[in-house]
């Protein structure tokens, strides 16, 4: 899929396969948007017609194997994934599945999202403790754009009332937010997010 515009929270669907058994073998996402917000976004899939989640990362560039946003290594070339480009506002990654298999028998589902929340504010949201307190999933409420959770938005008042005039939030803010979160151990919530351009590739085998 080439060029998809997405507005923050929404899901793409990434590979759908029926009747068929078979692996992944490769994923590529190219992403472009105005900061990295978008690299909140988990990936999970449904397998073999389960309705309950299968998350494969906490974050998009967990999923390639990295963590922070990408930040150290910035760009990447391993056997397993990698990351071609980077810049502060936009990634481009690939990870294939030869030593980390991802099999199906009936069925598969592949989602990303465009940034995501933990599951305290969105139900659809990725976990934040195991055991996985993530609901059964109904996968046709994932085509509807999620919105803001009305404690997200207050919380985002609260931060903007603490500004000056004509004072925004820094653009590295989510970034800062992190590190306080590594620091301290405290939840946070995203002031901003935006929208973004996707282009992706997957490569599934089927038998």
């Amino acid at each position: 899929r080439e060029n998809v515009f997405m507005m923050p929270f929404e899901f793409l669907k990434m590979a759908h396969v029926t009747g068929s058994a078979g692996a992944v073998f490769l994923v590529t996402l190219d992403v472009a948007s105005s900061d990295l917000t978008f690299l909140e976004g988990c990936f999970r899939a449904f397998i073999d017609g389960s309705n309950k989640t299968m998350w494969l990362s906490s974050g998009t560039e967990d999923f390639f194997l990295s963590a922070f946003y990408f930040d150290a290594p910035k760009l990447f070339q391993a056997p397993n994934s990698g990351v071609t480009y980077k810049d502060k506002s936009r990634v481009s990654a690939y990870k294939f599945f030869e030593n980390d298999p991802l099999l199906f028998s009936k069925s598969l589902d592949l989602w990303w999202r465009c940034a995501d929340l933990d599951i305290t504010q969105d139900k659809h949201g990725c976990p934040n403790r195991w055991p996985n307190p993530s609901p059964y999933a109904d996968q046709k409420q994932f085509y509807n754009k999620a919105k803001l959770s009305k404690e997200e938005k207050i919380a985002v008042e609260e931060i903007r009332k603490g500004l000056k005039k004509n004072e925004e939030l820094p653009k590295n803010w989510a970034a800062m937010e992190k590190e306080r979160i590594a620091k301290e151990g405290k939840p946070y919530v995203h002031a901003t997010f935006h929208s973004a351009n996707v282009t992706t590739y997957t490569w599934v085998y089927e038998w």
